[in-house]
């Protein structure tokens, strides 16, 4: 004599408190990856737009000049919104008789 089991259900899983917290960091940090890919490939886009935008309005600017520009525009885009961690970036003035003012 025996018994066979037709089926089974869990209502609740419980994990214990320590389980429970690495597992939520864990996911903490998996969302947070994701979202900064997202937020970095938006920003390369945008400058990528800036740069053609930039080329197309015959502004030409030196290697160094778009590598800074590019820094500081990916600097700025990809920093948190909160005010307390405000990005610091590099300017440069341009020269009044460069294809900056024309």
């Amino acid at each position: 004599m025996g018994f066979t089991i037709i089926s089974f259900r869990l209502d609740e899983l419980s994990y214990a408190p320590e389980v429970a917290n690495v597992m939520l960091k864990k996911q903490s940090a998996k969302a947070m990856v994701e979202a900064r890919k997202v937020i970095v490939d938006g920003a390369v886009s945008l400058s990528k737009m800036a740069m053609l935008g930039l080329k197309e309005k015959g502004i030409q600017l030196s290697a160094k000049q778009t590598g800074d520009l590019i820094s500081n525009l990916l600097t700025v885009l990809c920093s948190p919104d909160d005010e307390s961690n405000a990005p610091t970036v590099n300017t440069v003035v341009p020269e009044k008789n460069s294809s900056f003012f024309q």
